[in-house]
């Protein structure tokens, strides 16, 4: 199927008028809750902070070593 400039596409707005039982029975059973959630926390300092600013500025900072 091409495209053309000015030309109304006829098969698109064919597919489009379609129904999908499946599709509309997913659409009507959304359920808000979400029983997998989970509560995060970060249990070290990120780092990429450290090395962005090291790059800025050329500071090195103290708690850096040589792994």
């Amino acid at each position: 199927i091409k495209d053309k400039k000015g030309v109304e596409n006829i098969v698109a707005d064919h597919l489009s008028r379609l129904n999908n039982p499946k599709v509309t029975a997913k659409e009507k059973t959304i359920n808000a809750e979400f029983p997998d959630e989970q509560i995060l926390a970060v249990s070290e300092i990120p780092w990429f902070g450290d090395i962005a600013n090291f790059k800025s500025s050329g500071v090195v900072p103290e708690d850096f070593n040589y792994q």
